[in-house]
């Protein structure tokens, strides 16, 4: 079974990470697309809750973004 969408916003490996950037890499966009895709994915990111850790084992506290 594939998931649909992520479920929570710490739970992408940093190799996952690394292979879209470099898939990524290298395409032209114009100021306005850059800052409408920031938005929206500012905005997705916003609304998914953190994955529980034994730390906080509920995932909902908010987290600063200097942790990002």
């Amino acid at each position: 079974m594939i998931p649909a969408k992520r479920q929570f916003r710490n739970d992408m490996s940093d190799q996952q990470k690394q292979a879209i950037s470099q898939k990524l890499r290298g395409r032209t966009l114009s100021q306005s697309t850059k800052d409408k895709i920031s938005q929206s994915m500012t905005d997705y990111w916003n609304s998914l809750p953190l994955k529980p850790t034994p730390d906080n084992p509920y995932g909902d506290t908010e987290q600063t973004s200097d942790t990002y």
